[in-house]
């Protein structure tokens, strides 16, 4: 079974540093027979809260990323440490019950064996809670709220098949659509090559039109949006797509364009822009857009 992981990325490459967390991939092994490491699942923990903290800082969010850091360091060597109490978060009274019921059943998937049998996935799991609550009580970005509940639920699903959340709520209605931003340049296309994260000198001339398009709208919101073609695992890919982004990123803050404009968006190969059979290697879909928006 292919299975999406829409929010884990290596935090620490974009923090400029060398080490990764790990990954998906890790659990797969596990569960094909290799032991797990000692600490999988804080290590887990650690790395998603990192990630969050970074991607808070990267929507200039002030104290979202304090939080999400902090609650990485306690996660450290913590046996059982819990998702986020949902009386910690102001959120909606007629949405307690379903966050209360759905951590209750995290939490007992989690003390069944979950950290153990699954440890990322856990990890996975307990960071899409605690993002879950954190950005409904922010109830700002509709879509990461979606997000964030949508990869908890999938990774919820593999940790606990079976039972039922008991005397749940139904689920409340998706929010309405969010307003369209208004698309000022772009889109601005940086092309990779295969299993690749370089940013080579093709690039000179689409980040030379986004550096102009700046020029010209210098307070626009900067998009970098990764994506790849359909080859690989999707996690993987997921990921690769990220670095892509983070490094045109760079990139782009070497020329002059200020971090807090820029917004690093991922979607490994969920976004082709041809779509391939899941062995054709087309260079179209390795690619990094560039948008500029008066969001």
């Amino acid at each position: 079974m292919r299975v999406s992981v829409k929010a884990l990325v290596c935090a620490a490459a974009l923090a400029g540093l060398s080490a990764c967390g790990a990954s998906w991939d890790d659990d797969v092994k596990i569960e094909r027979g290799l032991t797990a490491p000692d600490h999988a699942f804080h290590d887990g923990l650690q790395y998603e809260y990192a990630y969050f903290s970074v991607k808070e800082k990267s929507d200039v969010d002030k104290k979202s990323p304090d939080w999400f850091e902090g609650r990485g360091m306690d996660a450290a060597g913590n046996d059982r440490f819990l998702p986020e109490e949902v009386s910690n978060r102001d959120i909606p009274e007629s949405m307690v019950t379903l966050f209360t019921s759905i951590r209750e059943r995290l939490v007992i998937a989690l003390d069944k064996g979950g950290r153990v049998k699954h440890p990322y996935i856990a990890a996975h799991a307990q960071a899409m809670f605690d993002c879950w609550i954190e950005e409904q009580e922010e109830n700002q970005q509709p879509i990461d709220i979606s997000v964030c509940r949508n990869e908890l639920m999938r990774a919820l699903d593999i940790l606990d098949p079976v039972q039922e959340v008991a005397d749940a709520a139904p689920p409340p209605p998706p929010p309405p659509p969010p307003a369209q931003p208004e698309i000022l340049a772009g889109p601005f296309f940086v092309y990779f090559e295969h299993d690749s994260d370089v940013v080579d000198a093709t690039a000179n001339e689409p980040l030379q039109q986004t550096l102009a398009a700046h020029g010209t709208f210098p307070q626009a919101t900067v998009f970098v949006r990764g994506h790849t073609d359909l080859t690989g695992a999707l996690d993987y890919n997921l990921k690769l797509s990220q670095r892509r982004s983070i490094n045109v990123t760079h990139a782009l803050q070497g020329k002059g364009v200020p971090a807090d404009l820029i917004r690093i968006e991922a979607y490994g190969e969920d976004r082709p822009k041809v779509p391939t059979g899941e062995t054709d290697r087309l260079r179209t879909n390795r690619r990094v857009e560039i948008w500029l928006s008066g969001r």
